[in-house]
């Protein structure tokens, strides 16, 4: 398996940093979604930036607070399936104005870190090794996992006291 990258500069604590390293390969083993890539809220920025991949050599990618991709995951609040949906007239913002980070990120799926209301970051997965596994099995994985890697994120913290993801 390919090794995972990071941009350190997100997470002040080393302890973060490494927890940010492993979540994309941790979500690979738990969902079975390949390749996985952890976006996280850049400090004192309007965007989200990658923390971590599994993929080799991923170009610098971000994506806006105010892009589709980030609105709709805020609204949502769960992981929500990227193709093949019955609905796709729904994500055309999504697939127009987020194509290169989820072309890029081989996305298949995108599921939301949240604090309450607050999106912390998501990630985006590709498809399950085994294409046996049902769509709906992967969004309720990655929901589960998305909740156990929010509490552990928000458990770092900066030297002010603030949590890791603030901005």
């Amino acid at each position: 398996s390919a090794p995972v990258h990071n941009a350190i500069e997100v997470i002040s604590a080393p302890v973060g940093a490494i927890a940010c390293a492993i979540i994309p390969e941790s979500v690979r083993d738990i969902a079975g979604a390949d390749p996985a890539t952890l976006f996280l809220a850049e400090q004192d920025s309007a965007r989200f930036i990658v923390a971590s991949s599994t993929i080799d050599a991923l170009p610098a990618l971000f994506v806006r607070h105010d892009d589709p991709l980030a609105i709709e995951l805020r609204r949502v609040q769960r992981s929500i399936p990227l193709r093949g949906r019955r609905d796709d007239l729904e994500y055309i913002p999504i697939y127009v104005e987020n194509s290169a980070q989820i072309s890029a990120c081989r996305a298949s799926y995108a599921a939301p870190i949240m604090r309450e209301d607050e999106l912390l970051g998501f990630l985006l997965c590709g498809e399950p090794a085994s294409k046996r596994e049902r769509s709906t099995r992967i969004l309720a994985v990655l929901d589960l996992a998305c909740r156990r890697y929010a509490e552990r994120l928000d458990s770092f913290s900066h030297p002010a006291g603030r949590g890791i993801l603030s901005d």
